[in-house]
């Protein structure tokens, strides 16, 4: 009993997530009018699927925000990952093969996370000016590319996957779990995960300590945007085609996801698991809006006040230990 008290101080957060996930399911399953709905396997899966490409954002968001940074142009790089990829692949485009289109936006998401390490560690820009720029530069280079108009005619194999199931879950969500335990590894068991928290804990100490933490923040920010460039792929294949505006508000409901998830915009504080568990809770909230007919706005003021919450719950965390300490 005493291990099990100490584990859920410890992981108050995804503790406080899955009972809130656990309290909404209880109330669907209750309501008999929304019981048979909800509970069927096309929305169980609907809800995974909205689940997946922000978890896989907000993933990507978490560790930037463990070295202290921000990056508000990851709905910005899936929307040009898309964009670029369906044109590679589409028959009506490039018609070249999809793992062309594959590497092209891995690639992408590589380079745009070394330039904004450039700005960010080189320069020194405030991640806040040098990801809106670059918001605003690829939401610009995603018209441009596509000429306005939706890409459509992709290659069957590739929109088929965005739709498929294994052992009854969807392929994208399979990829979430994928992504999510390859960062909670580097986060808890690597090297590279100690430097994050240490550089977002104190950048000048852990530097003294011989932790090369301008290369840390850029596998940071180059995580980031490549995993925004899968949860891209994963959505065009889902979409089965590219739309000028495909992730646009991506970014804040990556960092939402985050955060709720017991990340703190202050470094350093964050688990994989709380991310995931935070981009599930805010599709389950969207969804059983949807059930019970409940305004889309009314359902927007529910996910903010859930992020202030958040933030609010993790200021007074910090001042309780500053005061300890």
């Amino acid at each position: 009993m005493n291990d099990f008290v100490r584990y859920i101080r410890k992981n108050s957060a995804e503790s406080a997530l899955i009972a809130v996930i656990a309290a909404l399911l209880l109330v669907m399953f209750i309501i008999p009018t929304s019981r048979e709905t909800f509970y069927s396997a096309y929305n169980l899966q609907s809800i995974m699927r909205g689940a997946a490409v922000t978890g896989i954002l907000a993933l990507g968001s978490l560790m930037v925000i463990i070295v202290r940074g921000i990056d508000l142009s990851v709905g910005s790089m899936l929307g040009l990952a898309s964009m670029s990829a369906a044109i590679i692949m589409s028959s009506d485009h490039l018609a070249l093969p999809i793992w062309h289109a594959l590497i092209a936006a891995i690639g992408l998401g590589v380079a745009v996370g070394l330039y904004h390490a450039l700005l960010i560690v080189r320069i020194g820009i405030n991640p806040f000016i040098a990801t809106l720029g670059s918001m605003i530069i690829m939401r610009g280079l995603i018209n441009v590319l596509a000429d306005s108009q939706s890409v459509r005619n992709l290659p069957e194999s590739y929109t088929e996957f965005g739709r498929g199931e294994f052992l009854g879950l969807p392929n994208i969500f399979v990829a979430l779990l994928i992504c999510w335990f390859v960062v909670d590894l580097v986060l808890r068991r690597t090297r590279l995960g100690r430097n994050m928290f240490a550089v977002g804990s104190n950048e000048s100490v852990a530097r003294l300590s011989g932790v090369r933490t301008g290369r840390v923040q850029t596998y940071a920010f180059v995580a980031s945007a490549v995993l925004a460039c899968i949860a891209g792929l994963l959505l065009t294949a889902r979409m089965s085609s590219a739309v000028p505006s495909v992730g646009a508000g991506y970014e804040l409901q990556a960092i939402a996801g985050a955060v709720i998830g017991g990340a703190s915009l202050m470094g350093a504080r964050g688990t994989a698991l709380g991310a995931m568990l935070g981009a599930i809770l805010m599709s389950l909230i969207i969804n059983v809006g949807v059930q019970l007919d409940v305004n889309s706005f009314v359902m927007q003021i529910v996910t903010g006040a859930l992020l202030t919450l958040a933030v609010i719950v993790d200021q007074i965390q910090r001042k309780r230990h500053h005061e300890q300490s």
